[in-house]
């Protein structure tokens, strides 16, 4: 390609200066001897010519004109689906949000009902359920988020059925270990 600072005045000069392109909204010049007088092509959003013109001026203006037109429809494109993307984010958050409740109204019917059975089993069991009821309402998650459910589930289960752990000391069975989970079982029996 010619230096851009030269200034183009034959058929050649301008061949060689705008050459055929494929970009779009490009201007370029045909050197084709059996062309008509528009020798000035514009491209389109395709990168294909779709308009003529004998002028070089007219040409840049039109292409900057179609240029503009495109990236001012592509803005608004790009800001309606970012109000769709957003639209289905807060009706996906809703959706949550409606699952875990209902998880929670299982949970409270869980812990509130009358037994007989006080038993640490028994505890471990309304747990694990209000670890599996929640589980079940968020769905597939990753090992992170799962944990994350199973303490939020367990401290819930603990809030309705014995009232506040104190999140200082208190830890969820799904971040114990073995050991720990022994340990907590008969510090559970002593106290029973």
């Amino acid at each position: 390609m010619a230096n851009a600072n030269s200034i183009a005045t034959t058929p050649e000069n301008f061949a060689e200066q705008f050459q055929r392109t494929c970009r779009p909204f490009a201007v370029w010049y045909n050197p084709d001897p059996n062309t008509d007088h528009h020798k000035w092509a514009v491209n389109g959003e395709d990168g294909k010519a779709s308009k003529e013109f004998a002028d070089m001026a007219i040409a840049l203006k039109t292409a900057a004109e179609i240029g503009k037109e495109w990236a001012d429809e592509a803005i608004n494109q790009a800001r309606a689906l970012d109000k769709v993307e957003e639209r289905s984010k807060v009706e996906e958050r809703s959706k949550g949000a409606t699952a875990c409740l209902r998880a929670i109204r299982i949970i409270d019917h869980i812990e509130n009902r009358p037994v007989d059975d006080t038993s640490y089993e028994a505890s471990l069991h309304d747990k694990e359920a209000a670890v599996d009821c929640m589980l079940h309402a968020a769905g597939a998650q990753s090992n992170f988020v799962t944990g994350f459910i199973e303490a939020s589930a367990e401290y819930i289960s603990a809030v309705l059925s014995a009232g506040t752990p104190n999140p200082y000391v208190w830890k969820p069975q799904a971040a114990m270990t073995d050991e720990e989970k022994v340990a907590d079982r008969a510090r559970y029996i002593e106290t029973d």
